[in-house]
């Protein structure tokens, strides 16, 4: 149940824009193949939960530097690893607050990856 948020905000095209000496424009687009960003969340309150064991393996995946892993959306594999760089990569509510959580207690989960 989890949608995929910015899969329409990135192209595989980046550019650079600078002026030489004389004012005349350069642009200088290249190929990027990798570092799309893929951030996976719930759609509403109610859908997408997964539980506190499911919630502590993925933080467990997320600790392991430059871990690459497979993630398939429908038809497509994408080789990808977690976004550390911008923001926290496993990002995790709970749907009821407790002073301590068990492996059933349910969370919201938001997903955030990067193509590899």
């Amino acid at each position: 149940d989890l949608r995929w948020t910015d899969y329409a905000e990135w192209f595989p095209v980046s550019q650079s824009v600078t002026r030489s000496v004389t004012g005349a424009l350069i642009i200088q687009p290249r190929s990027m193949p990798a570092g799309r960003d893929i951030t996976l969340e719930p759609s509403d309150d109610k859908s997408a939960w997964m539980t506190f064991a499911v919630v502590e393996q993925l933080r467990n995946f997320a600790s392991v530097p430059g871990n690459v892993m497979t993630l398939t959306i429908g038809s497509t594999a994408y080789d990808v690893i977690f976004r550390h760089h911008q923001s926290t990569p496993v990002e995790a509510e709970p749907v009821a607050h407790f002073r301590t959580y068990i492996g059933t207690d349910f969370f919201r989960v938001t997903l955030k990856f990067m193509t590899v």
